[in-house]
């Protein structure tokens, strides 16, 4: 690297120092003309559903349950303003109005940027004598907003076909983002590291379902007398049919059932078992570790 100190340069003959060179939107197979940045997120792509999918997980037993854990986790803390030089009647003022604003149900509204990589947040403002003071803070489904080519952020508006720019000072939005980068302003999307895992728990769960409903219960098997002919043996086993489902049957003085448990079939339960236990501890492992 070279020292800026010892560089020696006139600013009127090189005002490029002042300028971007490797731009995203110059850069050669980047992005489409459109200058709309898609989300680079891997799962988005494949399913090519949108965040659509990612909000479906959260309906998962696991995915649910560890979402709320760590939300609680967090708002279960207590919080402050914290004074420092701000003088007396200013920290009251200003007090007042945090006190006046859901802070559990903000901080909860900033924990679904981890979730889905950003969460925009639009404040509404009321006149409180010679002052204009947020008074609500409410999240935005992040279908609404997109990145383009250069960063900047923009609501996606009917009235407008190439959306609204949100500059970063614009004090109607505050945007939460989770580990953005240049060539990810959206943010990293923590429920993309779920959908695998809840969509092989879904998998084995049904297998895992089938697998008890054909070997979880007792086999009945009817045994015949070689004289009875087919319709006394569809008989029978109808009989056999009405025994599983009511536990009760009929049938012939001449004919016997036998009782077969599947116990040669534990271990199969077992590794069904054990893969939807090691795709809830992924996820889990995602969600509820603290960092």
């Amino acid at each position: 690297m070279f020292n800026f100190l010892k560089t020696k340069f006139s600013i009127k003959k090189d005002k490029s120092i002042f300028e971007e060179y490797a731009a995203a939107k110059d850069a050669v197979g980047m992005y489409n003309l459109t200058g709309k940045l898609p989300n680079p997120d891997v799962v988005l792509r494949k399913t090519g559903k949108g965040l659509k999918v990612l909000r479906e997980l959260k309906s998962n037993y696991q995915v649910g349950t560890c979402i709320e854990s760590r939300k609680s986790g967090v708002t279960s803390k207590k919080w402050r303003l914290n004074k420092k030089d701000c003088a007396e009647n200013q920290y009251k003022f200003f007090d007042k109005i945090f006190k006046n604003i859901d802070i559990h149900k903000l901080i909860e509204d900033i924990l679904e940027a981890p979730l889905f990589g950003f969460a925009p947040i639009e404040i509404s403002y009321e006149k409180s004598g010679s002052y204009i003071v947020p008074v609500s803070l409410t999240a935005k489904p992040q279908e609404w907003f997109y990145f383009n080519t250069e960063g900047e952020f923009f609501f996606n508006s009917r009235k407008n076909s190439n959306g609204f720019v949100i500059e970063p000072e614009n004090p109607k939005f505050l945007l939460a983002r989770h580990r953005a980068d240049f060539l990810n302003p959206y943010g990293e999307c923590l429920l993309s590291r779920c959908f695998w895992n809840v969509i092989f728990i879904n998998g084995g769960m049904e297998f895992w379902l089938k697998f008890m409903e054909k070997y979880g219960t007792p086999w009945a098997i009817g045994k015949y007398d070689r004289s009875m002919d087919d319709s006394e043996q569809k008989d029978l086993l109808k009989m056999l049919k009405r025994m599983v489902q009511d536990a009760v049957a009929v049938i012939p003085a001449d004919g016997s059932v036998e009782l077969i448990n599947a116990s040669d079939k534990s271990g199969s339960n077992a590794v069904f078992q054990s893969f939807v236990t090691k795709c809830e501890n992924n996820i889990s492992i995602q969600k509820c570790t603290k960092k």
